[in-house]
């Protein structure tokens, strides 16, 4: 199995061993553990296996390899720049990603809504319009401000579900487009709160070496 490691986050090839669990009568489950230790880390990786009755008596697959060991995937946190209100929401996207997609797309959202507003001044009727606006001035770099609708349209399927024009069913936020949105609001942070924060750390220094010499500190 080609995954990356829940642990360490490298890329690897994991030899994995199932074992049976059990069935459950009540509701015609039977439970598999799918395990493997990571040739980079060593550390041990368990997956939930379950498969379900049918009608002829067999059993189908229905649930593979859902990650229950580590509780979560390790993910790089929020700079200590970032101040809690906004790294609150981002750590519990990441704890909660391997459980609910649609529920970290839309803390993703809520975080960068709520930067929208608290920093940048934007309050606008919604997310769309707001993010619009942070577009047309400027509000972030060009690569940001591409990827921005990745979060306004994963965070809209989590927080309006819609459904699918040609099959009638619910469109949810796949996880690879979850993460995209943790990576974007790592973006956000590193510009908005980081970046300020080393260039102001540099000019205290500069200004503390000219008053040093004598002479008058940076404005």
């Amino acid at each position: 199995m080609d995954l990356k490691c829940p642990h360490c986050l490298i890329s690897i090839h994991l030899n994995t061993t199932i074992r049976d669990i059990g069935t459950s009568n009540a509701d015609a489950h039977k439970w598999y553990a799918n395990h493997g230790t990571c040739p980079s880390c060593k550390n041990l990786i368990i997956f939930l296996m379950r498969q379900d009755r049918v009608d002829d008596g067999g059993w189908i697959p229905i649930e593979n390899n859902v990650l229950i060991w580590p509780k979560f995937e390790a993910r790089p946190s929020a700079s200590e720049e970032v101040p809690d209100v906004y790294a609150d929401d981002y750590r519990e996207a990441c704890n909660v990603i391997g459980i609910s997609p649609n529920a970290a797309a839309a803390l993703c959202r809520r975080c960068l809504q709520a930067i929208l507003h608290n920093v940048l001044g934007i309050k606008k009727a919604n997310l769309f319009e707001e993010i619009e606006e942070a577009v047309a001035t400027h509000q972030f770099p060009s690569q940001i401000s591409d990827e921005l609708d990745v979060i306004r349209h994963s965070g809209n399927i989590a927080a309006h579900p819609l459904k699918s024009a040609s099959t009638g069913s619910i469109v949810d936020v796949e996880k690879h487009e979850a993460e995209w949105c943790l990576e974007i609001m790592a973006d956000v942070f590193d510009f908005v709160f980081v970046q300020p924060a080393k260039r102001a750390e540099r000019k205290s220094k500069l200004s503390s070496k000219l008053v040093d010499a004598g002479k008058s500190p940076m404005k």
